[in-house]
């Protein structure tokens, strides 16, 4: 996936309201709106990482990899339907929500993000670290930080939606071993609820990395590189001279206009 352009960015954002308006029903419809109307202009920009080589390392990256997961969940649960899983503990819509909101804890808190743009040119070039932790907000997993937002719209959950986002990484991280290495019969997982997000999660992540690496290995010229750079110079100074101020337009403008020219430098295009 290339820089997305505004309009992109922006339809994208909006597919995720639609999807809130037409799965949804109640408090829950209600309060996940608020939380996305609240930090939508954040929501809208963020990336899904901070690093190039992960994936989709840019303006508009989680919106995108939210996407993905909503899709490749519901076609996941339909090859466990047709296997005959037992589907017992949890609805479409359950799957729907937590992979709605699996990785909101990405944005950061309810005021700052947690990716900002790395200022470190070298970092940038030498390890593809395009974003940086924000140095001031507290750490989380950001799969805590998710269930803490949550919390903070009082949006209620069934303990196998708390699991299934918590531990929707799966083994890649030790804090989800409780859960996922029980083995006395008592303890293993009753709900299959958190192994389909597990697995929809990890399928978009690795074709978002595909498809970064296929565009990473594009040929450009000098010329059109060139032509690239000097058409990004002039959108800064447009960005910087037309009165700046801040408000979403002019914020992930700049946002994706500094990630294009950094990859540019780098001769790497997103």
């Amino acid at each position: 996936m290339g820089n997305l352009t505004e309009t992109e960015i922006l339809d994208n954002f909006n597919n995720l309201l639609s999807i809130i308006e037409k799965t949804f029903s109640g408090e829950r419809k209600e309060k996940l709106l608020k939380l996305f109307n609240d930090l939508g202009d954040r929501i809208a920009i963020s990336p899904a990482s901070g690093t190039n080589y992960f994936h989709l390392a840019s303006p508009g990256g989680l919106v995108i990899h939210t996407l993905n997961v909503i899709q490749n969940s519901l076609k996941i649960y339909k090859i466990w339907q047709e296997m005959s899983s037992d589907l017992s503990g949890y609805t479409k819509e359950d799957l729907v929500f937590c992979a709605l909101v699996h990785d909101i804890g990405k944005v950061g808190n309810l005021i700052e993000d947690n990716y900002i743009p790395n200022d470190s040119k070298w970092h940038i070039e030498n390890r593809g670290e395009i974003y940086k932790q924000n140095p001031n907000i507290p750490y989380f997993d950001h799969s805590d930080r998710s269930l803490w937002i949550l919390n903070q719209y009082g949006i209620k959950m069934s303990e196998y939606e708390f699991i299934a986002i918590y531990a929707h990484d799966g083994m890649y991280k030790e804090k989800n071993k409780i859960y996922l290495t029980q083995f006395a019969e008592d303890k293993i997982p009753q709900c299959n609820l958190v192994f389909i997000l597990q697995q929809a999660d990890y399928m978009s992540y690795r074709i978002e990395y595909e498809q970064y690496r296929k565009n990473k290995n594009k040929k450009v010229t000098k010329e059109e590189k060139k032509d690239k750079i000097k058409e990004l110079e002039n959108k800064f100074d447009d960005i910087f001279n037309n009165k700046w101020h801040v408000n979403l337009d002019n914020y992930f403008s700049y946002m994706f206009y500094n990630n294009m020219y950094s990859y540019i430098y780098d001769k790497k295009f997103i």
